[in-house]
C-alpha cells in the first residue's frame, strides 16, 4: 500500500485555505484602517495639546505642517514615509490626511475649540464609516 497525498486531498486542502483567506483578508484590512485612524486622532490630540501651550506662551496658533510642526512645536510626528500630512490653520483647526493606502484622501479635522470629537471624511467628500 502506498503513502502518500492524492490530488483530491491537495485540492480540498488548498479550496479550504482559500475559504479563510478570503474570510480573514478583509478582516484584516478592516483592522488596519481602524488603527491607522486610531494614530492619526492621537496625533491630533497632541498637535492640540502642543498648539494650546504655544497659543498660552505666543498669543496664536502656529500654522504649519508636519515637518513645522514638528520643529516650531517640538513635536515627534512620523516623516519618513508618513501615513497622514498634518497641517494646522492660522485659526488652530487641524487637519490629518491620509496619504497612502485604500484610504488616500481620507481627512480627520479636530477644530481648536476641541469641545467636539474628531470629524472624519473620506476623499470624495463623504462621513467615513
Amino acid at each position: 500500500m502506498k503513502k502518500g497525498v492524492t490530488l483530491i486531498e491537495m485540492i480540498i486542502v488548498i479550496i479550504i485555505v482559500g475559504i479563510l483567506a478570503t474570510i480573514a483578508v478583509p478582516q484584516y484590512i478592516g483592522v488596519k484602517e481602524r488603527s491607522m485612524d486610531k494614530e492619526a486622532r492621537a496625533n491630533l490630540s497632541t498637535i492640540q495639546a502642543a498648539e494650546k501651550n504655544y497659543r498660552i506662551e505666543k498669543g496664536s496658533y502656529y500654522a504649519g505642517s508636519t515637518a513645522d510642526l514638528n520643529t516650531n512645536l517640538k513635536l515627534l510626528l512620523p516623516t519618513t514615509s508618513p501615513q497622514w500630512d498634518y497641517a494646522v490653520a492660522d485659526n488652530g483647526d487641524m487637519t490629518a490626511t491620509r496619504q497612502f493606502g485604500s484610504s488616500t484622501g481620507r481627512t480627520w479635522t479636530l477644530l481648536s475649540t476641541g469641545d467636539t470629537p474628531p470629524t472624519c471624511s473620506d476623499g470624495s467628500g463623504d462621513v467615513c464609516r
